[in-house]
């Protein structure tokens, strides 16, 4: 009579938790979205993803560690199903009935929404940035949305200041949920901050073939750049086309790899 109690509860308790079904997965805390958090769509003048720097394994895995992995479509913890999500936390375009997907895809995906949807407000604040302090942002942004450095904010004006320190500190208020100090986020943010502050990864020497690739790659993009009619000294940057812009970045970002001694 004992063990068919216990079953019963063991039964009733995962009838209760959806055991087995999409609604089972509850996301850690520190992916839940703070007070005062900020979203904002990229404008449509917007450089997404081509230029500068991006998101590197590094940035990718401390989103990961603090969004926590579903591979089934799940409800949000304060929202529900009006906001269902799926893999590291993404939103955009998922319903309820959205496919499960692999960790590989959902990490993919995890880095094509990064640079699409996110990343634009760390190019427009216009500072130095370095790796370390890009990654930071990745995760910052994830969480807190991309209107949260926009222009009026206090951590966009602190980040536009080049005051990178008092930019830490004050990302360190970012930690309540539902007026409460949440440990989850808490710990998000601390790990952010030290991530944001610390020295960048020394680059590694290019190889001979690394250097000979970017070479090559240089007086290709050379040769489109005059075929496609793309100068720089005659027209206005904002006037060129998307061909253009495009190439221009790539022979910056090959030109800087070249300077840093990093492919």
């Amino acid at each position: 009579m004992r063990r068919l109690s216990a079953l019963m509860v063991v039964l009733a308790v995962a009838v209760l938790a959806g055991c087995g079904g999409k609604s089972a997965y509850v996301p850690p805390k520190s992916a839940l979205t703070p007070e005062g958090a900020i979203a904002a769509a990229p404008p449509q003048n917007a450089l997404l993803g081509v230029g500068g720097k991006h998101i590197d394994a590094a940035g990718a895995l401390l989103v990961e560690r603090f969004e926590g992995f579903s591979s089934c479509p799940y409800p949000d913890p304060v929202l529900g199903w009006s906001v269902p999500t799926r893999g590291f936390g993404e939103t955009e375009g998922i319903h309820r009935n959205s496919p499960c997907i692999s960790r590989g895809a959902a990490q993919r995906n995890l880095i094509r929404l990064l640079e699409s949807r996110y990343m634009w407000a760390a190019r427009d604040l216009g500072v130095p940035l370095n790796q370390s302090q890009w990654d930071s942002l990745g995760s910052t942004l994830w969480n807190l949305g991309a209107g949260i450095i926009g222009r009026g904010t206090q951590l966009g004006n602190l980040l536009r200041a080049r005051n990178y320190r008092g930019y830490a500190n004050a990302l360190l208020a970012y930690d309540h949920a539902g007026g409460q100090v949440i440990a989850g986020l808490r710990t998000r943010r601390e790990a952010e901050a030290r991530l944001f502050l610390a020295a960048p990864p020394k680059p590694k020497p290019l190889t001979y073939k690394q250097r000979v690739a970017i070479f090559t790659r240089l007086r290709v993009l050379r040769r489109e750049l005059l075929a496609k009619g793309c100068d720089r000294r005659r027209d206005h940057h904002q006037k060129l086309g998307p061909t253009c812009k495009r190439w221009f970045a790539e022979g910056a970002r090959l030109h800087h790899a070249l300077v840093v001694n990093h492919y």
